[in-house]
């Protein structure tokens, strides 16, 4: 299997129990243990006006990342735990969801 990661790409993040984040509605979780469409995450390049991108090329070290969920929301992260998804309508306040602190 080729170990690197494409943004447009599809992927499933296991968290250290062994099982997947999901995302249900707005609610982000890590409760199942099989891979399916709530646990497929898509990788999203940041834009130069900080709005999500589009593009197929490679993840490189040190890239922001958003991370879609299967319902076209991002993954929100505040007090060091991922909290919830946000619909990003323009670009966000504080940087990408993936690096936002509250």
């Amino acid at each position: 299997a080729d170990p690197r990661a494409f943004y447009g790409e599809r992927v499933c993040l296991r968290a250290f129990h062994g099982r997947y984040v999901d995302v249900r509605g707005a609610c982000v979780m890590a409760g199942w243990s099989d891979k399916g469409a709530w646990q497929q995450i898509t990788l999203r390049p940041v834009g130069p006006d900080g709005a999500p991108g589009a593009g197929d090329k490679e993840v490189r070290h040190e890239d922001a990342v958003y991370l879609q969920g299967h319902n076209g929301r991002y993954l929100s992260v505040g007090e060091g735990r991922v909290l919830e998804t946000v619909q990003l309508p323009g670009p966000p306040r504080g940087g990408p969801p993936a690096e936002r602190q509250s």
